[in-house]
């Protein structure tokens, strides 16, 4: 989910950094002829004299290429734009915005939200596989993933957090995708399935999966209208209570796959990595706000 800004953020800091660079180029080259032609000018013989048919004297010039002249003002002023950009896109108080577009992580998470608690993960496939530790492995990767990319703070303590994510890792598996000649494995995959629920300590919502109106036809989901006020049959007997809201607790399943290649050195725990190190990205989208 956009993931394409990131893109843009690295593309329009080097375009900006290329100008910069090229402006001062042209300027620091063109202060470096104009000393040097003159100094050319300064030490060449202005007039050679040779002896005429009448027995005068004469002198001819020689021809020395004198250089164009040059134009430092427009060199800076362009190297004065290219600063001021780069202030104005970068300075500017909340996301940065150019040409109408946000950029960096700021455009892509919630601002009200501050803090995230993201206790251990519960690894529930831990009764019937051998791997032992993988969900501090994959907490400490979401973790790290967290800090990196988002603008939210992971803290410790859920009395200050104001959300929290917690994930439960169902299954953890290993697929033959290739064999050899011989039937010794070519290429395998780790397949590491995780519920995660991320939700709002503050008001109880579910962030991961908000609840949204289900289209018995097909297509976009209905747009959510509020229930019509009540009509009382006899005035005389009062309204029943409100029903209760019930929150939305189902959690958002997320599969992540680490492939892995034998001949080339590779080992099960090189899979395990690398779909450790999916999953944590996987999470980290999951918690973009929506479009």
């Amino acid at each position: 989910m956009r993931t394409w800004l990131r893109p843009a953020r690295l593309f329009l800091a080097a375009v900006v950094v290329t100008l910069a660079v090229v402006a001062g180029y042209q300027i620091s080259s063109e202060t470096r002829i104009a000393p040097a032609a003159e100094a050319e000018h300064a030490l060449a013989p202005a007039a050679i004299p040779r002896r005429t048919a009448a027995g005068t004297h004469s002198t001819k010039r020689r021809k020395n290429p004198m250089p164009q002249p040059t134009h430092p003002g427009r060199r800076l002023h362009l190297a004065g734009a290219v600063v001021a950009l780069a202030t104005v896109v970068g300075c500017q108080g909340g996301p940065t915005t150019f040409l109408g577009y946000q950029l960096g992580p700021a455009a892509l998470y919630d601002q009200n939200i501050k803090t995230v608690y993201v206790p251990v993960f519960y690894n529930r496939a831990f009764q019937t596989t051998p791997y032992r530790g993988m969900e501090v492995d994959v907490t400490r990767a979401v973790v790290r993933e967290i800090t990196s990319k988002t603008t939210f703070k992971v803290v410790s303590d859920p009395e200050k957090a104001d959300t929290e994510l917690r994930g439960n890792i169902v299954s953890i598996g290993k697929n033959v995708l290739n064999r050899n000649q011989q039937n010794l494995p070519r290429e395998s995959e780790v397949v590491i399935t995780v519920d995660v629920l991320w939700r709002d300590l503050r008001d109880g919502r579910n962030l991961s999966a908000p609840r949204r109106a289900v289209n018995p036809n097909g297509g976009p989901p209905l747009p959510t209208l509020q229930p019509p006020e009540p009509v009382p049959f006899d005035p005389d007997v009062p309204l029943p209570p409100p029903a209760a809201v019930v929150q939305n607790d189902f959690p958002v399943r997320i599969v992540a796959t680490g492939r892995l290649i034998p001949e080339l050195g590779e080992s099960t725990t090189t899979g395990e990595q690398k779909a450790i190190n999916q999953l944590a990205i996987q999470i980290v989208s999951m918690m973009e706000k929506p479009w």
